[in-house]
């Protein structure tokens, strides 16, 4: 899903996405749905649902005769809960408590270096 064109604004929303399809990946792929971000992308053909991720790929594709059916997240950047609700109505069971908790996500990376001899907090820190 993710684009060199990705703006500032929607990055930061799309670590969210991905985490919350990490965890809800059970190895099957999802019934014929794609996801674009960015400004530059185009829907593929053959696809059945579509998930236009913000505001610039709504506004890119929101003509785009390809799509069977779309899903627009809209919003610059979207807003948490409605990439939730487009990726639930995709077929995509993302857990909801990932977006109500979307400040605690980046603590949960940490995990994986704490205790670790190169790893040092003070490098995380504003001071």
């Amino acid at each position: 899903m993710t684009s060199v064109s990705l703006c500032t604004y929607c990055s930061g929303m799309t670590n969210t996405d991905l985490a919350a399809k990490a965890k809800a990946w059970q190895g099957e792929p999802w019934n014929e749905v794609e996801i674009l971000s960015g400004k530059v992308m185009k829907a593929s053909a053959g696809k059945k649902k579509t998930i236009l991720f913000g505001k610039c790929m709504y506004q890119a594709n929101k003509d785009n005769s390809e799509i069977q059916e779309m899903i627009a997240i809209k919003g610059c950047p979207p807003k948490p809960e409605k990439v939730r609700e487009a990726l639930q109505k995709a077929g995509i069971d993302v857990d909801a408590s990932i977006f109500e908790n979307i400040d605690l996500l980046p603590g949960k990376f940490l995990k994986r270096y704490a205790g670790k001899p190169k790893f040092d907090e003070s490098f995380f820190k504003i001071n």
